[in-house]
């Protein structure tokens, strides 16, 4: 389902989000560690059990190269936005919250050994489209021979995501953690509705609808 790559986001960013940085180089370095010294410890950090460790860290951990490009990508688009308007510490209470209540959603509703960030990341795009779901996002598409770019309501390219979850869960296809995935972003909906009921995340006058304004069928005066 990701023939649609995305590169860009239109939010403001108005704290630099030095935690995301932090988090991308931690699975950086793992990965690193897989061809060096630290294989053994990567691999107690598999997700097999309910194990604390695995629990938190398995995040951190990724499969091959093509899996930590694409899961840093994502991080980077997605991450660096929520991490920006929540603040540095915040921001990790949602990544390590989301990797925990995904890798409890997986070891209940699936229970294979996993690794990766992508239920973290899920976390941080429920938050994202609670926050910014009228937002553009700005992406390259690949089709066969065929390539180029086009802009997004949030909102739409979301939901698609969503759906190829579902359909993954539906049609068993192996090799994927579909059930974190979906854990991963409801929980992240969740976190993201709290925060703006409850005050804990201050947007600006120029920001767009949250998904509580439509809910609630407010209109902000200025658009962004």
């Amino acid at each position: 389902c990701r023939v649609l790559i995305p590169h860009r986001v239109e939010v403001l960013h108005p704290v630099v989000p030095v935690a995301n940085f932090v988090v991308i180089g931690l699975c950086v370095l793992m990965f690193l560690g897989q061809m060096g010294f630290l294989l053994e410890l990567n691999e107690a950090f598999v997700l097999t059990s309910w194990n604390p460790i695995e629990l938190l860290f398995s995040s951190l951990v990724h499969a091959d190269l093509f899996h930590l490009i694409f899961n840093m990508w994502y991080l980077w688009v997605f991450g660096n936005a929520i991490c920006a308007v929540f603040g540095n510490a915040k921001f990790l209470g949602i990544f390590f919250a989301g990797a925990l209540v995904s890798a409890i959603t997986h070891l209940i509703l699936d229970g294979n050994p996993a690794v990766g960030a992508s239920g973290a990341i899920n976390t941080i795009i429920g938050v994202f489209l609670a926050l910014y779901p009228v937002n553009r996002i700005h992406c390259l598409y690949f089709f066969w021979v065929k390539a180029g770019s086009f802009s997004i309501q949030a909102y739409w390219l979301i939901a698609f995501w969503f759906i190829c979850d579902i359909f993954g869960v539906i049609s068993g296809s192996g090799g994927t953690a579909f059930w974190a995935h979906i854990g991963g972003f409801v929980f992240g909906i969740g976190i993201g509705i709290a925060a703006l009921s409850g005050g804990w995340v201050a947007l600006s006058k120029y920001d767009n609808e949250t998904l509580l304004d439509i809910i609630n069928k407010k209109e902000r005066i200025s658009r962004y």
